[in-house]
């Protein structure tokens, strides 16, 4: 899948991308140009403890939410929504950012998107990943290593999360911006399946869930 002007950063570029938000168009200090101010919203999602049936190990994601908060409050932004542990399902994950930052955002707005958790393979449900895969987020309830025949429906794919940042990307116009952090296993393929050499990267620590899409 593709996202079409976005701006989609994996953990390396984290702290960097963060640092230079003063940068953007929009986020400049009192010195700018008189203007009317954009909305400055934000939704972090971290998942540092799974349901404990899952088979996921605990992260550090907790630790990112105050040092995004503090960072994103230092540029402006005011409306700094979090989703944390039990409530980031894959319903849970979909409904903030239709609820909090898609319906609230109107063109010229900035939003940030953050999710740090847990990254997984699954096999592709639209015969258009290169390697057979899709990319998925994994909610707080998704299982690790489900029985044969899971149809996924636990897991957020790239494709449905990044319908979900394009609807948000048309809501804010082209004079808006998004911006989103994937800090999680495979964030570097979430929203493009490329080729090195003729073979698929992979990034990640647990097993794809089924065999890849026959192409």
């Amino acid at each position: 899948m593709t996202l079409q002007n976005q701006k989609l950063l994996g953990p390396c570029a984290l702290a960097l991308a963060l640092a230079g938000l003063v940068g953007w168009p929009g986020l400049a200090g009192p010195t700018a140009a008189a203007a009317p101010a954009p909305a400055k919203r934000a939704l972090i999602v971290a998942i540092a403890t799974y349901e404990p049936s899952t088979g996921w190990s605990p992260l550090g994601s907790g630790n990112d939410v105050p040092l995004i908060r503090d960072i994103l409050s230092t540029h402006g932004f005011t409306d700094i929504q979090e989703l944390r542990d039990a409530a980031a399902t894959r319903q849970g994950i979909l409904e903030a950012i239709r609820t909090r930052l898609t319906e609230p955002s109107a063109p010229g707005d900035v939003v940030v998107f953050h999710y740090s958790g847990h990254g997984q393979q699954l096999t592709d449900d639209a015969d258009e990943e290169v390697d057979g895969y899709d990319e998925t987020l994994v909610p707080w309830n998704a299982p690790m290593a489900p029985p044969p025949g899971y149809d996924g429906s636990k897991h957020l794919r790239d494709d449905e999360w990044g319908a979900q940042m394009d609807a948000l990307r048309r809501k804010v116009g082209p004079s808006g911006h998004v911006l989103a952090f994937v800090d999680s296993c495979h964030s570097g393929s979430i929203p493009r399946g490329t080729l090195d050499q003729g073979v698929a990267r992979v990034r990640g620590g647990a097993p794809p869930i089924g065999p890849p899409r026959p192409r």
